[in-house]
């Protein structure tokens, strides 16, 4: 082998054993001197070995003394006499390099080399491992199983083999040879030999809890801690969590044993919600939940609940859903003032009640500034209203007015995006008749209408009339159906009362009253005879039949009313202005008129019966649910 295939060899055997080049230069220098100081007596000599070339000398160090010592090593001294004419200038004192490689050092040396070395790159190669492992310990591994003897699998884990004792496998699993395995690194230590010794496990409480981590996003990015778990490999596994990270709504218990004790130790320890649901047909889990919420009420937590069973408790999870999604509304108020609207008097009282209640931020808003916005518009900007009317009329069911007018329209719907972006609001209401009365509408041929039908659509409420509450009726729907509602002036039909028929009229139709996943083509109406102001429009009476559920939020947003209802027709499905209804029945409608005089005009609904739902969030909320 001559010097440059030995370096391309140095390189091949550095990356194949994750040892460093200079390491193993060292090594095989330490190695080559150690056989050529058992064949000559030469001690104070060294070996080197040419990063780039390959080539191997053998040098000896004399020091230059003018007489010989002869304590020290005969060997290791040169008279400065015998320098001759001394090129150099050495003087007594200086070291000298003499090569001193023999002529068969390679024959006598490779043997001792090999020897040396090998022990050497061993012991490299183990600390390595252990370097690369020692972090493994606690933490999953993949591997495959590369053979097995009576007592344990071998488990092939890149650089190193892991040692899988068969009693630390899951009872009756078999595990098939060359297939891939999961582990858990329960152990790493030094063997008797000096290599390193990694012990797997698959039945070890560690697999569970690190499989878990990896695999639910919140106990990965740390949301969830999983406190501790108890295993019985191959039949259950139980753990324990505990959070207060504010991401972190309620905590779900269910078990058969000691659940009071444990669900009391988590409901002192935090102040979220404890909310327990049965395991099935365990009576020890049902009553373990009863005894805990009793003890923890008395105790004055107040957020404790019982589920019967899972649909129940999928009931509790979507109204705590509604309380979030509340919480973190922030309202556009588009006015110049915090002042209630001619349109609708009933909104609220004070708007901190609202906030007290639900936790909802209101920002106030001058609703002037979107038509300064407006003005502002640059050509890309017009050219995405024109592209939003586009679509619009190329999806419409029908388009009575002159499809050019709902650009507009659509500028305003594009203007209100922005300023809810601008200012991180994700609900809107602006006052209609205070608006109109500015005479800006008239000037620029747009209504509001249309804007509100689209920002529902886009999942934000949006209300007519700047009616708080109703933002409030449109977000509480929203989150519990699923689906863009419908809001209107609700009222009995007096010529027909003895039949408990109710009309709720407002041209605010959406095309996604039946679910965001399931959108309708509507018609599109101009709200003026002008034929400007576009407003969307739908024939109700096509779902005669079908069951609504409607609410409203009462001034102190201390009240909320409920009420099912049949639709039965639709009115003046194409004429102009706030004329298009539903009309439906109601149970009662004399009663439902009596109650209504507590609540206000404007009613949100949505296709489907909603009662439970809205019954059990008026009573997370602390809000007296009245029924019609």
């Amino acid at each position: 082998m001559n010097g440059l295939d030995f370096i391309r060899a140095v390189k091949a055997l550095a990356k194949e054993r994750g040892i460093s080049e200079d390491e193993i230069f060292e090594y095989m220098e330490t190695a080559l001197h150690a056989a050529f100081k058992k064949n000559n007596n030469a001690t104070n000599s060294k070996v080197k070995i040419d990063r780039k070339t390959g080539e191997i000398k053998v040098v000896a160090y004399k020091v230059v003394v003018d007489e010989i010592n002869m304590e020290d090593e005969e060997d290791a001294q040169i008279l400065l006499e015998e320098l001759g004419d001394n090129p150099n200038h050495l003087k007594v004192g200086d070291v000298i390099e003499e090569e001193v490689t023999p002529k068969d050092f390679g024959r006598v040396a490779a043997s001792t080399c090999k020897q040396v070395f090998t022990q050497k790159v061993r012991e490299a190669e183990s600390d390595s491992i252990m370097k690369e492992f020692e972090d493994k310990e606690g933490e999953l591994m993949v591997g495959t199983l590369a053979r097995e003897d009576k007592q344990n699998y071998y488990v092939d884990l890149g650089r190193a083999h892991g040692i899988l004792p068969k009693s630390e496998i899951i009872p009756g699993e078999e595990l098939v040879m060359g297939s891939q395995v999961k582990v858990y690194v329960s152990k790493i230590e030094l063997g008797q030999k000096g290599g390193p010794v990694i012990l797997l496990s698959r039945s070890h409480y560690g697999f569970v809890k690190r499989l878990l981590e990896k695999e639910i996003p919140e106990l990965n990015e740390g949301i969830v801690i999983l406190y501790s778990v108890a295993r019985d490999p191959g039949s259950r596994s139980k753990i324990a969590v505990y959070s207060e990270n504010e991401k972190v709504d309620a905590y779900l218990i269910s078990g058969t044993r000691l659940i009071s004790y444990v669900s009391t130790i988590i409901g002192k320890r935090t102040n979220k919600p404890l909310v327990w649901v049965p395991l099935s047909k365990s009576i020890q889990s049902r009553l373990g939940g009863i005894d805990a919420s009793a003890h923890m009420h008395a105790l004055g937590y107040h957020e404790m609940y019982n589920a019967l069973d899972f649909g129940e408790l999928n009931r509790m999870f979507r109204i705590m859903r509604v309380r979030k999604a509340l919480k973190n509304t922030k309202i556009m108020y588009a006015l110049r003032n915090n002042v209630l609207s001619f349109g609708c008097v009933s909104s609220f009282i004070n708007l901190q009640d609202v906030t007290d209640r639900f936790g909802t931020e209101i920002v106030n808003y001058n609703g002037r500034e979107f038509f300064n916005m407006m003005d502002e518009f640059t050509e890309e900007d017009n050219e995405q209203a024109k592209k939003y009317a586009e679509e619009l009329v190329r999806e419409a069911n029908a388009v009575h007015m002159p499809a050019e007018n709902i650009v507009n329209d659509c500028k305003f719907y594009l203007a209100v995006n922005k300023v809810l972006d601008q200012y991180d609001c994700n609900a809107f209401t602006i006052p209609c008749f205070e608006m109109c009365a500015t005479r800006e509408l008239n000037k620029r041929h747009l209504t509001f209408c249309l804007t509100n039908s689209l920002l529902k659509d886009d999942g934000i409420p949006a209300a007519c009339a700047a009616d708080i509450g109703s933002v409030i009726s449109l977000d509480i729907m929203m989150n519990i159906a699923r689906k863009s509602p419908h809001m209107g002036n609700c009222m009995v039909m007096v010529k027909d009362i003895e039949n408990n028929t109710m009309r709720i009229l407002h041209d605010v139709a959406t095309r996604c009253m039946k679910g965001y996943d399931n959108p309708d083509k509507v018609d599109y109406v101009s709200f003026t005879k002008g034929n400007w102001g576009a407003t969307m429009r739908y024939d109700f009476a096509k779902d005669a039949g079908e069951t609504i559920t409607m609410i409203n939020i009462s001034p102190k947003m201390d009240k909320i009313m409920i009420a099912k209802g049949e639709i039965t027709g639709c009115d003046d499905f194409l004429t102009q202005e706030c004329k298009h209804a539903v009309v439906f029945k109601v149970k009662d409608a004399r009663d439902f008129h009596a109650k209504q005089e507590y609540f206000g005009q404007h009613y949100v609904w949505v296709y489907g019966d909603y009662t439970e739902d809205l019954k059990a969030f008026a009573k997370l909320m602390g809000m007296e649910a009245v029924l019609a």
